[in-house]
């Protein structure tokens, strides 16, 4: 729905300049239901869409800016390690993975964080990454 009004406004944000097109872009990416995130090269998270943050109890960018979240620590173990060899070597030389992973949600039910992982499920996980320069991945999109 956010794509479809997006590009039927497409004329009123060219006339209004370069800033209020990236400003609607950001508000479709915060508004979609899909699990958005960003990371740097070590899979610090750097962004979290609104999705990602409810599905595991991030409430507010702001959390996610004053917190060093790792977006490994939301994989199992299992997943994590399959994802080290799998998906880093195909991200490194193709810019492009597309797997599943099997997501925890670290928070308990009133929403606080919890070390006790109960809530499992497997997610699907398209993934591109962004380079800075040739042969030097810059930062993952999720």
């Amino acid at each position: 729905m956010s794509v479809s009004a997006a590009m039927s406004d497409t004329e009123g944000l060219i006339a209004s300049g370069a800033d209020a097109r990236l400003i609607h872009l950001a508000e479709i990416l915060e508004e979609s239901l899909d699990y958005v995130a960003t990371t740097d090269l070590y899979g610090q998270i750097l962004y979290a869409n609104r999705a990602f943050r409810d599905r595991f109890g991030l409430h507010t960018i702001d959390g996610i800016a004053s917190e060093s979240y790792s977006l490994f620590s939301f994989f199992t173990e299992h997943s994590r390690d399959d994802f080290m060899r799998d998906a880093v070597p195909q991200l490194w030389h193709g810019g492009r993975w597309t797997g599943e992973v099997d997501a925890i949600d670290p928070t308990d039910p009133s929403g606080r964080r919890s070390s006790c992982h109960s809530r499992r499920s497997p997610i699907s996980v398209p993934m591109a990454s962004r380079r800075s320069s040739p042969g030097s991945p810059a930062t993952s999109h999720h």
